[in-house]
């Protein structure tokens, strides 16, 4: 349910729903409720640096032949980053300098509203510092291909 925000994710399976359902009669957890505590707790990022929260869900991937690290942050509301943002954006261009990466995206995504808003740091990024993407939940499935595409194309700008 964490992974799949709450079974709307494009990575969820059929698999996944028959589970879940079938967990929820077992146990006898209403899934409404459970959903709630889960993704608040999931969302919860007081008291985290810019540089925790960056490397709490961090992957890297070459892509295009760049590359290319990806962090992404799950909130119930963009307003939980704003305060964040100026020392998130410097910790980013950090991670360049001590990394090498092409690109560094920050992934901040809106479950309840499911759309994403990405920032961009690195040589690969040009004049991008931030979009949004309305339906984009899934780094794998939604941002790597969209990302790659871009990246493929030459195009310096996302």
């Amino acid at each position: 349910l964490s992974d799949t925000v709450n079974l709307h994710s494009p990575t969820t399976t059929e698999d996944d729903i028959r589970t879940a359902a079938e967990l929820f009669v077992l146990s006898g957890i209403k899934h409404k409720a459970f959903v709630h505590g889960l993704m608040a707790a999931k969302t919860d990022i007081t008291g985290q640096t810019a540089g925790q929260i960056l490397n709490k869900d961090l992957k890297t991937f070459s892509l295009a032949g760049t590359d290319v690290r990806i962090a992404q942050l799950e909130v119930s509301s963009p307003d939980q980053v704003a305060p964040l943002l100026e020392e998130l954006r410097n910790t980013m261009a950090q991670m360049v300098v001590n990394t090498g990466a092409g690109l560094i995206v920050l992934m901040v995504t809106d479950i309840n509203k499911c759309f994403s808003t990405l920032y961009f740091a690195g040589p690969e990024s040009g004049n991008a510092t931030s979009c949004s993407l309305p339906g984009m939940v899934s780094r794998k499935k939604q941002l790597l291909p969209w990302l790659e595409h871009f990246l493929r194309q030459g195009r310096r700008q996302l």
